[in-house]
Order: structure tokens, then C-alpha cells, then sequence
């Protein structure tokens, strides 16, 4: 068997479908289905029960899947291991950033190249949900992320700092006297949010259903820089991280109820290796810290 086609067991069990995993993985879905074929004729027993379009992970799948992505971490561990052997001269660290720590992000990253200059970093912006997720299939090395709390084992969460959620306005709006504000003062302004997509938006959007609350969304944008810009109008308002405003122009309210905290961390696979350029890279960020945030 190869490691080509653990990967592609792994995946296509990871996502359920076929279809989704050869999508993630940028291969036909013939190559991929031909791919667990001949793994499973390799291995003699059945990985996938095939109804139609959908497929079901057999017992034997279940089984085999703990050793398949066990094999595929250490394979990947064993790589980055004899990389590292440059002793940092040369290399490539892969980071994920989620969109309201860019700025911190990019004061880091200036630190650290000056510091290792033949380390290139690739970069990628998202959400946290989607970051994981590149974390998870090791097509980042870590990801600087906001959570609630840690969900996946499989991931291991180094905490950096806190920061509520605050309701953000401009700086001649009459809400700046205000020492708090409420969910429910909050769900009769007009809003301008980042799009739905973004995990910060996923969390109050589910305190607002808790709360019985329907907020007057009027602008829902996929960038956190034009919907501040909205904000700076003073015809709009927004929530989001405190800290993502942090040093602007705006204005922050803290929200009325409890447990409003982001937490933002850097996000690794749990066990696997850590190359020494994540290692400093994360370090660099906490000699940082203070003064970042």
C-alpha cells in the first residue's frame, strides 16, 4: 500500500463522500475511488459500504482508519523532521490566520523574517473553522485562530490571550458615554457584519437565538476592513472581537452578558512534530504580546 492512498482513505472518511474528498484534494473522483479500490484489494476486506452516492465507513474501516492516519502523521512527522535538519536556514512554515488577528499577524511576521531570513512563510487567511480544518489534513503547520472552547482532541490549542466580544461604533456615536449595552439594544441597531461564514459571527449569532433576539442585519460583507469602514460612517454598527479594533479610530462597548470571551491561539495537530519555525514563530508572537494587545 502507499501513502498516497492512506491519505485518500483518510480524507474520503474524514469528509464522508466521495465527492468532498476529491474535491479537498484537487484529484478526480475516479482517481480517488480507483485509489480506495485497490487499497481495499490490497487489504482484502471492504473500507466503504457503497449505497448509490453515498458510502458508509465499514467495521473493518473503522478499524484500519486509527492506524491509516496514525501511519500518515508519523510519515509527515518523519519529513519535517530531517527538513528541520537546515538548523533554520532555509525551510517553509505554513500559517493560517484568522481574518480579525491580521494585524497582530503581520507585526510578528515582520520580527521574524528580519530574524530568519531563508524561512518563507506562507500565509493563509480564513476562518477558524476553515483553518482547523487545513490543520487537521496537514496542509498548514499551525493556525492563529479565535475559539471557544477546545472542541477536537486531535488538535492540541496553545492559548494566547482573551478578548470579549464589544459592540463597535464610531467615535460621535451617542452609545460612546455608555459604560455597557445589552443584546437586546444591540438587536434593534442596524448592523454591519462580516458574513456568516466567519466563526466570531457564528458565536453571536447563536447568543442572539438563545436570547430570542432577531438582529436588523443590513450589511453583511466578507471582509472585516469594509465593514469597519461602514461603521466609521456612523450609520452602521458592528460586534466583534475587541481586540481586532483595538487602536483604531471606533469605539468598543462591552456586551452586557457573561461568558463573551474569544480566546486566540495558536492551533497545531495534537502530538505531532513541531518544527522549530513554528516554534520561534510562536515565541516571537509572545515576546510580542504585550504590546500587541
Amino acid at each position: 500500500m502507499e501513502l498516497r492512498q492512506l491519505r485518500y482513505f483518510v480524507r474520503t472518511k474524514d469528509l464522508g463522500s466521495f465527492t468532498e474528498a476529491s474535491r479537498s484534494l484537487n484529484i478526480t473522483q475516479s482517481t480517488l475511488s480507483q485509489q480506495v479500490k485497490q487499497l481495499e484489494d490490497e487489504l482484502g476486506v471492504l473500507l466503504f459500504d457503497r449505497f448509490g452516492k453515498r458510502i458508509t465507513v465499514t467495521e473493518a474501516g473503522e478499524l484500519f482508519y486509527q492506524f491509516a492516519a496514525e501511519s500518515l502523521k508519523k510519515a509527515n512527522d518523519g519529513a519535517v523532521l530531517l527538513k528541520d535538519l537546515s538548523d533554520m536556514h532555509t525551510g517553509t512554515l505554513k500559517i493560517g490566520v484568522t481574518y480579525g488577528l491580521r494585524s497582530l499577524f503581520t507585526a510578528v511576521l515582520i520580527k521574524f523574517s528580519e530574524r530568519f531570513p531563508g524561512i518563507s512563510v506562507r500565509a493563509v487567511f480564513g476562518t477558524s473553522d476553515e483553518l482547523m480544518e487545513k490543520v487537521r489534513s496537514y496542509d498548514l503547520d499551525l493556525a492563529l485562530v479565535f475559539f471557544g472552547e477546545p472542541e477536537d482532541e486531535a488538535l492540541a490549542y496553545d492559548t494566547l490571550f482573551s478578548s470579549p466580544m464589544a459592540l463597535i461604533c464610531a467615535d460621535d456615536s451617542h452609545f460612546k458615554g455608555n459604560k455597557t449595552v445589552s443584546l437586546k439594544d444591540i438587536a434593534a441597531l442596524p448592523l454591519a457584519i462580516a458574513t456568516k461564514e466567519h466563526s466570531a459571527d457564528h458565536f453571536f449569532l447563536r447568543l442572539f437565538r438563545n436570547h430570542r433576539l432577531k438582529p436588523d442585519f443590513k450589511m453583511e460583507i466578507n471582509d472585516i476592513s469594509a465593514v469597519l469602514d461602514l461603521v466609521r460612517t456612523g450609520r452602521w454598527y458592528s460586534i466583534m472581537v475587541e481586540v481586532t479594533v483595538r487602536n483604531s479610530s471606533l469605539h468598543t462597548i462591552p456586551i452586557k452578558e457573561k461568558n463573551l470571551l474569544r480566546k486566540a491561539a495558536f492551533v497545531r495537530l495534537s502530538g505531532a512534530y513541531e518544527k522549530k519555525a513554528a516554534k520561534e514563530f510562536t515565541a516571537q508572537l509572545r515576546r510580542q504580546l504585550p504590546g500587541l494587545t
